[in-house]
């Protein structure tokens, strides 16, 4: 090894002594990274775990290298700021600065002495290698941050929801009400944060990481907003419940409307076909009573259920009382209709001199007999009507 020259050595220490700070600043920032403290509570999956299992040997790698290229730097200064030129340790600072004298193991650690080196390579080529190696570990660390905050980030207002819905079903004393959120929020948070590279690669969400959490989320404001029903209901269930008793005498009412309607319409037309009397008035008031009962013992999860099912079976019984006897007043109408039909038709007869014509006349004879006779065979009258019908159509065709 030829010996190397004052300026040779000054020069490279130089160079090696800034290549070791720039090293150490980025030791430092890779041992004090938020990313890397992550990584290394545990609990990884998927490719996260893959590439931190890649990284954990390498950060370990990167110190023990680290450690020798600052002894061996240290030594060189020792070994130049003692001795001059011409002295025998200048020889061995020569070796040092230019040979490959730091030797490693198959795994790349510097050789304990335990065993033959497996290579040997320069301090300097040593000190380049670490730098490149730093910069790779920050830029993957970089990206399990940028991952990691998208993910954390995304979280956290659904965490704050959910926590929330907790302190007020625990105040409404319905606890119970956010297990099954609280559960899948869990899965979902321990998933994501298990392997963020793959829930968020670059700080994007990727599309199966937001489609579990949008579904948790709008399982949780489901949750929120029925929560935040039953605690408006706690302050109004009484004038709720006092609607429902108002909305079933409406009921009631309607209900006997219809009745009365069903006996007059029995009364004019035969066999009508029509249903029972709707009679859920009496059921809607005891229902009321019974919410009261709830209200009272603070069941405000079966109140919030039990009054808008009954205020909707309420709204649906005032309506369906309606529709029959809507229903029932169209068979008088109808009847009514074919009485005007059949007037108009004897008249349109008057009018072409067939009012005296023996079949005509026996056919409206047959019609308004039906039409005029309480109960009214509706069906039978309608028969005649259009045997009427047909029968002046066809005396009114024979005069053209």
């Amino acid at each position: 090894m030829p010996s190397i020259s004052r300026d040779a050595a000054d020069q490279l220490l130089a160079g090696l002594g800034a290549g070791y700070d720039r090293i150490a600043a980025a030791m430092y920032a890779l041992d004090s990274s938020p990313a890397l403290g992550f990584l290394r509570g545990g609990g990884l999956t998927g490719a996260t775990a893959t590439r931190w299992q890649t990284l954990s040997s390498e950060v370990d790698l990167l110190w023990a290298q680290f450690t020798v290229l600052n002894e061996a730097l240290e030594q060189a200064r020792a070994i130049r700021n003692a001795n001059r030129p011409g002295d025998p340790q200048w020889t061995e600072l020569g070796i040092l600065l230019q040979a490959p004298a730091i030797g490693l193991n198959g795994a790349g650690m510097p050789a304990d002495g335990s065993s033959p080196p497996a290579t040997w390579i320069r301090l300097w080529d040593l000190a380049q290698q670490l730098e490149r190696r730093c910069a790779a570990a920050a830029a993957f660390l970089s990206e399990v941050d940028a991952a990691w905050t998208a993910v954390a980030s995304r979280l956290g207002p659904v965490g704050e929801a959910l926590d929330a819905a907790t302190a007020l079903a625990a105040g409404l004393g319905v606890p119970s009400d956010v297990k099954e959120a609280a559960a899948r929020f869990a899965d979902v948070h321990q998933a994501l944060l298990a392997d963020p590279i793959s829930a968020a690669p670059g700080g994007r969400f990727a599309a199966q990481a937001d489609r579990a959490l949008s579904d948790v989320a709008a399982g949780v404001d489901v949750v929120r907003r029925r929560l935040a029903d039953m605690a408006r209901l706690r302050e109004s269930y009484p004038q709720r419940v006092e609607a429902l008793r108002r909305l079933a005498d409406e009921v009631v009412a309607a209900e006997r409307e219809t009745a009365d309607t069903f006996a007059r319409v029995t009364e004019k037309i035969l066999a009508p076909g029509l249903p029972a009397p709707p009679s859920s008035g009496a059921a809607l008031h005891a229902t009321a009573e019974g919410l009261d009962q709830l209200g009272r013992g603070a069941g405000w999860g079966r109140l919030a259920d039990g009054l808008a099912a009954a205020e909707q079976a309420a709204a649906r019984a005032k309506q369906r009382a309606a529709e029959l006897r809507d229903n029932a007043n169209g068979l008088i109408a109808r009847r009514d209709e074919l009485r005007g039909r059949l007037d108009a038709y004897r008249a349109k007869a008057a009018s072409k001199g067939l009012g005296e014509h023996g079949e005509l006349s026996t056919r409206y004879d047959d019609a308004h007999a039906l039409l005029f006779t309480a109960p009214c065979d509706l069906r039978g009258a309608t028969r005649a009507m259009v045997a009427y019908q047909q029968t002046l159509n066809t005396l009114l065709e024979e005069q053209v």
